[in-house]
């Protein structure tokens, strides 16, 4: 309740299942352990010191234990040494060679990379894309249980305060332009035209900088979506 006016739900944004995919879940675990395997195996790799790393991945899946885990790290490294030397401060994209990297080449269609300054170990190994990515239908499907929840009694606006997270399950990406990105979405925006809600927010957490990404505002009445920059 805000100023005892205001009745605000606050709910978590999930990517809901991708049919024939692996549970998102599922699939972090398995990335955190495999960003562990690559933390771990850097430390023999003085050579790539420096190097921030982002993997786009062509599916909802990460190499299993095993010989698959162990030769993805093997060609992730012998990957980045062999471009090292073209790296930058701003990222390069680079595609992934499935004849001399077949094992990272079957989980990845390309890694970003950069040197860091100062030069640090690893920037991090983060899951940058595993199929995740919001679009118009999956952000509704999320939602839906709120509108149809009804309008509930005592005040005098509803207002619904959708964030979003970090993990893979939890991420939206919006884009650079998210609230013009979100006025394309005309089925949505239709649903939250007949939902109960006065205002809905979404407030996406960063993964690049700047850090200080915008809240973005539906309002009822105007049908338009608003992105308020933090102060």
């Amino acid at each position: 309740m805000l100023d005892g006016r205001i009745g605000l739900e606050v709910t978590t944004y999930h990517q809901p299942p991708v049919p024939g995919a692996l549970p998102r879940k599922q699939v972090e675990k398995a990335w955190d352990e495999v960003r562990g395997d690559l933390m771990a195996a850097s430390a023999g790799h003085r050579e790539i010191a420096g190097v921030g790393a982002k993997f786009f991945f062509k599916a909802l899946n990460v190499p299993p234990r095993g010989r698959d885990r162990r030769a993805f790290v093997r060609e992730t490294f012998e990957f980045v040494i062999h471009v090292r030397e073209c790296l930058r401060k701003d990222r390069i994209r680079f595609r992934v060679d499935g004849e001399r990297y077949p094992v990272l080449a079957q989980y990845v269609e390309s890694v970003t990379l950069r040197a860091l300054d100062p030069p640090l170990k690893w920037l991090s190994w983060w899951n940058h894309n595993v199929g995740h990515g919001v679009v118009e239908l999956s952000l509704l499907d999320s939602l839906q249980s709120k509108l149809d929840s009804g309008r509930p009694s005592g005040f005098e606006e509803s207002w619904l305060l959708v964030a979003t997270g970090l993990r893979i399950s939890e991420r939206a990406e919006l884009g650079l332009y998210p609230a013009e990105n979100l006025q394309t979405f005309s089925t949505l925006n239709a649903a939250l035209a007949s939902g109960p809600f006065d205002r809905v927010c979404v407030l996406e957490v960063p993964t690049t900088p700047p850090s200080d990404r915008p809240l973005l505002v539906w309002k009822r009445g105007t049908g338009l979506w608003q992105a308020i920059e933090a102060p």
